[in-house]
């Protein structure tokens, strides 16, 4: 497995702020920004706090699906 930290902002500034992906192998799991001059502990704090409202993010949409579901049976 591959955990994967990319900077997909067209231009390569230091102080300005850049896009970044997180991807594990091929799947996209988050989307963050970051001033590179903050540091590589910054941006990987930045990555995991992306990673983790993703993750709740996906789980409030299973929660409302498997509602609205239930609803559907009812």
């Amino acid at each position: 497995m591959a955990v994967i930290i990319q900077n997909i902002s067209a231009h390569d500034d230091m102080v300005g702020r850049n896009d970044y992906v997180v991807r594990i192998n091929n799947q996209t799991i988050a989307y963050f920004d970051h001033v590179r001059s903050e540091g590589l502990a910054t941006c990987l704090r930045k990555a995991a706090d992306a990673v983790d409202a993703a993750e709740a993010d996906a789980e409030e949409s299973r929660k409302g699906l498997a509602a609205a579901l239930s609803e559907s049976r009812a």
